[in-house]
């Protein structure tokens, strides 16, 4: 039996098996007035009228009637691709890369706000460490040739490569451990700007596929690290005015409200460093 496309304001909630849509709808996880599809179907139904469903359980009239045509909703396959159980993971990686980046607008429509957070957790864990790995190899060979930053300067050269080591094999947990606390910091800013409509769960996803899919930037040398702060501002507001049904101006404003306060916050903490041995100076 073919799996069911569930659908609720307007909102993907994913593609199940019947089993998995009876098991929800015992459990309360789906409405008996969602809409659903399955292929063969013409037009989206409430999920009340899938009667074959194992054990459904009661089930409550639906306030939709049976039939009605709903031609704003597309029988359009989920996005980005990664949501997708069709296909490798090599092809879906790729497609959901270029939709991102390319498709931004389409990508975050019809993208699923619920289903867990490990799908695009291992997108971003996939894309992040190759792409970091490479990045990380552009700095060692920079390194080898001489061209070392300030800090570098100060590290004892035989250090250096136990470091690059070491950051390499924690590079899946620091991408772990960055996207809840950049999914967070940019949650709380969607609340202060009073464009949040959805759960974590759904800017946590719009976090993941976006840092994701703009790591490949950073295979870019030299410029790869600025191109990929500019792309990542843009798709993370467009992601984030699609999910959460927004505007563009609060959506631009929760991407760059932790930016400008951690910015902020570096700038006071390098003024009192400048400013604390002044003021031990004047004290002798």
């Amino acid at each position: 039996m073919s799996r069911i496309h569930l659908n609720r304001d307007r909102q993907s909630l994913g593609q199940f098996t019947p089993e998995e849509v009876a098991e929800g709808l015992r459990s309360g996880r789906f409405l008996p007035t969602d809409l659903a599809w399955r292929e063969g179907m013409d037009t989206w139904q409430p999920l009340s009228t899938f009667t074959d469903l194992p054990e459904p359980g009661e089930i409550e009239p639906p306030t939709l009637a049976p039939g009605t045509p709903l031609s704003e909703i597309e029988k359009a396959p989920l996005s980005p691709a990664w949501e997708r159980t069709e296909g490798g993971v090599v092809g879906r990686a790729v497609e959901t890369v270029r939709e991102v980046l390319l498709s931004t607008q389409t990508a975050f429509a019809g993208m699923p706000v619920t289903g867990g957070f490990t799908r695009p957790l291992l997108f971003l864990i996939l894309l992040g460490t190759i792409c970091g790995l490479v990045s990380l190899g552009y700095s060692f060979a920079f390194e080898q040739m001489g061209t070392k930053s300030e800090a570098a300067r100060q590290i004892n050269p035989a250090f250096m490569p136990v470091l690059y080591g070491i950051v390499a094999v924690c590079m899946p947990l620091f991408i772990l451990i960055g996207s809840f606390i950049s999914s967070g910091l940019m949650h709380l800013s969607l609340m202060l700007v009073g464009g949040k409509s959805k759960s974590f769960e759904a800017t946590y996803r719009v976090v993941c596929y976006v840092s994701g899919a703009t790591y490949v930037l950073l295979l870019l040398p030299f410029c790869g690290g600025l191109i990929q702060l500019v792309w990542n501002i843009y798709a993370l507001t467009i992601g984030f005015r699609e999910v959460h049904g927004t505007t563009t101006g609060k959506a631009l404003l929760a991407v760059l409200l932790p930016i400008f306060v951690c910015c902020g916050l570096g700038l006071l903490g390098m003024m009192f460093a400048v400013a604390i041995p002044a003021i031990n100076q004047g004290m002798k």
